[in-house]
């Protein structure tokens, strides 16, 4: 039988050489910001829920409005946010943890803080335009979280997030969209 000992030891001591250097960083948080890019900073955080808007019918100052017509109770720290994604003619509006968002803020001012449904918007709107993927349906999945997008000739044609628990979950939000929405 091997034992890993040394090695375990190692790796609990890297994990907490990184801990102790985070708590660093984020007590200096001011030097950092003025001596890297922080302007060039993208932070994408998960949202709690989204709707894409056609930009014909989004005005700013109901932002949270468009979210609480989707969700049962509106959870108490959530804040309501907005981007506009000008490819698809859209607003993404999205509600996030408030608390999340002001930490991220604070330590990282001049950064761009959006949430995974806008960075994968943005991406598969660039995919579109190229000839293998003018019709195509994506999915991503991170942690509890699945994605699910279909284009139709360069058109978005659907796109969700939903909470899921196993791979199970997954197929059956995919097989249903491909249903609906596939000839």
């Amino acid at each position: 039988m091997l034992h890993h000992s040394g090695q375990q030891a190692n790796l609990i001591s890297y994990h907490q050489e990184k801990k102790q250097f985070a708590h660093r960083q984020i007590q200096n948080s001011e030097t950092i910001n003025t001596s890297i890019n922080a302007d060039r900073l993208l932070i994408s955080i998960p949202d709690i829920q989204f709707t894409l808007v056609p930009n014909t019918l989004f005005h700013a100052d109901s932002t949270a409005a468009f979210l609480s017509g989707q969700l049962n109770e509106t959870p108490p720290n959530m804040v309501a946010r907005h981007s506009e994604i000008a490819s698809l003619h859209a607003t993404l509006v999205y509600g996030v943890d408030a608390h999340l968002l002001s930490r991220l803020e604070g330590l990282f001012p001049n950064a761009y803080i959006t949430v995974a449904a806008e960075s994968l918007l943005n991406h598969w709107s660039i995919l579109r335009k190229t000839e293998k993927f003018h019709s195509f349906t994506a999915v991503y999945w991170f942690k509890n979280r699945v994605y699910i997008s279909l284009w139709k000739d360069r058109k978005l044609e659907v796109f969700t997030g939903q909470s899921i628990t196993s791979a199970e979950d997954i197929a059956y939000f995919t097989f249903n969209i491909l249903e609906q929405y596939t000839d």
